[in-house]
């Protein structure tokens, strides 16, 4: 066993150099030892994460949502009338009508999975189950004790339940309301996003583990909160939900994509940057916006170096060279809009 467990690190850091593996050890020794939890409470995502140069939200919570309602909009400034026109431009009905069913199944948690296959998470969401297997991963354990791989034969990849939390289904759901203001799709995602928020306390988990998940779900929920603030559609509810969780989101990534930053440099310490500094510019009245735009801008920039001269990415993998690059246009369109 112990000549195993040699020849497996030998392995790792042949592979990953020291740097990493020794970043690695320390995050396996700390979760052991207990520190990494003791400084990483889990704890419920609530309205103190919303403070800065703006009304007390604890004092008046409609006082906040008006004024911010009268702040600059930087980013997401879609106006719904050209993109309405623009979707009907591009869009056949038979587009349209598929359009309808994806957003419609997905606030009913059956999620365009990957983008080829539906998978049902139940209605309400059942934000831990494997749709394949039908199995549940741990949802009341602290998400540093969750390993990415699982221990039994029961459950299957992780991501099969990432997919769900990441919130990529919301693309569907924002193009549909430009198209058509259907409030019940609104009210249906908010239940949803809300039932999120009560089932997954910061830190608990299997959907608190990775920087780059939460800086995806982080980009979805700011994108739906300024896109229903372009329709009308907001009220002082959602948009304090939609705000805590976006901020929560920034302060996870604030806190650990210096992990991925020495041990997954690729798109997971791209993703991190870029949640850290579409918030800050997003919402640049806030307490922590200056520190999450240097440090975002300071990791997005270092992650330049993930591409080749020729173009070619750090990753050899078609979906990952995507990916990077779609990140690497929401930073573009971040930095535009901060000038």
């Amino acid at each position: 066993m112990l000549v195993h467990s040699l020849r497996a690190y030998i392995d790792v850091l042949l592979r990953i150099g020291f740097r990493s593996l020794f970043f690695r050890l320390v995050r396996i020794f700390t979760v052991k030892c207990g520190f990494a939890i003791i400084t990483r409470p889990i704890k419920r995502v609530t309205n103190s994460l919303i403070i800065g140069k703006c009304p007390s939200v604890s004092e008046n919570e409609d006082i906040f949502f008006n004024w911010w309602l009268n702040q600059p909009q930087k980013v997401f400034k879609q106006c719904p009338q050209i993109y309405r026109e623009l979707l009907s431009n591009w869009l056949t009905e038979s587009d349209v009508s598929k359009l309808r069913k994806r957003a419609t199944l997905a606030c009913s948690g059956k999620i365009l999975a990957f983008r080829t296959w539906y998978a049902d998470y139940g209605d309400p969401t059942n934000w831990f189950i494997d749709p394949v297997s039908r199995n549940t991963w741990p949802s009341s354990v602290h998400s540093f004790k969750i390993g990415h791989q699982p221990k039994d034969n029961n459950l299957n990849d992780i991501k099969y339940v990432w997919e769900v939390g990441r919130f990529i289904h919301l693309s569907d759901v924002i193009r549909y309301l430009f198209f058509s203001k259907d409030r019940n799709i609104k009210y249906k995602t908010i239940q949803q996003i809300q039932s999120f928020e009560d089932k997954n306390f910061m830190y608990s988990g299997i959907h608190w583990i990775s920087e780059q998940e939460v800086a995806i779900r982080t980009l979805f929920f700011t994108r739906l909160l300024f896109v229903l603030r372009s329709l009308k559609f907001l009220n002082t509810d959602d948009t304090l939900l939609l705000m805590r969780q976006i901020f929560a989101g920034a302060m996870f990534c604030y806190k650990e994509n210096n992990y991925a930053k020495h041990c997954i440099a690729n798109n997971h310490f791209l993703a991190g940057g870029i949640a850290m500094y579409m918030t800050a510019v997003a919402f640049p009245w806030h307490k922590h916006a200056k520190k999450w735009k240097s440090k975002g801008r300071d990791h997005i920039i270092k992650c330049l170096n993930q591409w080749n001269n020729d173009g070619g990415y750090i990753q050899p993998s078609h979906n990952y060279h995507r990916l990077a690059l779609n990140y690497l246009l929401y930073a573009k369109l971040f930095a535009n809009a901060d000038n």
